[in-house]
């Protein structure tokens, strides 16, 4: 990730910016940093995934979002891959505060990074899908959101 704004900015200011740039944005520990592109593989595995969850969870509470929908947790904002939210809270249309899975799929490039930063949000489960390893970890009950 690119860092593209200086250190402490605010999370209104944060969150009325990405309402209009056209590159998303992940606001970590006060620095804005600028989000990749995902390769082809990437979008069909996290499409393949939500779909999945989609046709299971049909009928429920609960529902899947895709990689436009961020996370917040304490004043960081992420943009997972896949999440699951039940009840979602419609007052804030844009993020969600109580995802209960949250799906990482990561290349070799990216492992570290997704597996290490900011291990702080608790949710049911995190799923780390690796694309070209097929590697697949599965973190109970704490999850770590990038």
């Amino acid at each position: 990730m690119l860092r593209v704004k200086p250190s402490n900015i605010s999370e209104e200011d944060y969150l009325q910016g990405e309402l209009t740039s056209d590159v998303k944005h992940e606001l970590i520990g006060g620095s804005v940093f600028a989000m990749a592109g995902a390769s082809a593989n990437h979008e069909r595995i996290c499409l393949n995934i939500s779909r999945k969850f989609g046709d299971h969870l049909n009928g429920s509470p609960c529902e899947p979002f895709g990689s436009d929908m961020k996370v917040k947790t304490g004043s960081n904002y992420f943009y997972p891959d896949v999440i699951v939210a039940c009840n979602f809270d419609e007052s804030q249309p844009y993020f969600t505060e109580t995802p209960i899975i949250i799906v990482e799929v990561v290349s070799k490039t990216t492992r570290k990074t997704d597996e290490t930063a900011n291990s702080t949000h608790k949710c049911n489960t995190q799923q780390i899908i690796g694309i070209k390893s097929r590697h697949f970890t599965k973190y109970l009950p704490r999850c770590f959101v990038v």
